[in-house]
Formats: C-alpha cells, sequence, structure tokens
C-alpha cells in the first residue's frame, strides 16, 4: 500500500518550491567555473552575487517549511562565496592581466 499523497519513491513533495535553491547551486557553480578564467573579469559576481541571494531565500523557505532540500541553499552559499572571493582577488592582484600577457606572448 503507497502513502497517501505520496508516490513510492519520495512521498509526494507536496508542492514543495525548491527553484530558488536549484537557481543558487547553478549560478554558484557558474560562478565558481568562471572564477579562473581570465577573459571573464566580471563573471564570478554574475554568479556569486545571485547564488548567495538565493541562497538565503531559499533557506528562508526552508525555515518557512515552503521548501525542502536546505542543501541546495548551502552549497549554492558555499560556492557563491567562494566565487566571490576569487572575483575579488583576480581582480586585486591583476592575476588575469598577466596571464594574458604570458598567454599573448607565447603565441606569437
Amino acid at each position: 500500500m503507497n502513502p497517501p499523497g505520496g508516490t513510492v519513491y519520495g512521498g509526494g513533495g507536496g508542492g514543495k518550491q525548491n527553484l530558488f535553491g536549484w537557481l543558487s547551486l547553478a549560478f554558484a557553480i557558474l560562478g565558481t567555473g568562471c572564477c579562473c578564467c581570465p577573459w571573464l573579469d566580471g563573471a564570478p559576481f554574475i554568479g556569486g552575487v545571485p547564488a548567495v541571494v538565493l541562497g538565503i531565500l531559499h533557506l528562508n523557505k526552508v525555515k518557512k517549511r515552503q521548501a525542502t532540500m536546505s542543501w541546495l541553499a548551502w552549497v549554492g552559499i558555499i560556492l557563491g562565496a567562494i566565487a566571490i572571493i576569487g572575483g575579488i582577488t583576480t581582480l586585486a592582484t591583476d592575476w588575469n592581466e598577466r596571464l594574458e600577457d604570458e598567454y599573448s606572448d607565447m603565441t606569437n
């Protein structure tokens, strides 16, 4: 006999809204992946800031029991913070310009 209102595989989400969590994770992966690319200067911020904001919004939904899977928010917040720190470090140290110069010297 199956539990009422659910499925055999997961107990029916009950209309839980995890979109903010998934978007937080996606933006965090985008920001962290672009952190080391010297040709995408603003990408860590474009991915990191929304990841942190959406992660916090998702945690608020989890607290109100409107969403589940709080791990999505925590992973998004942590990776988003890493992306922001990486972006700040890249801009503060001019690492990307030195790498571009070395690349252009090697290709010429």
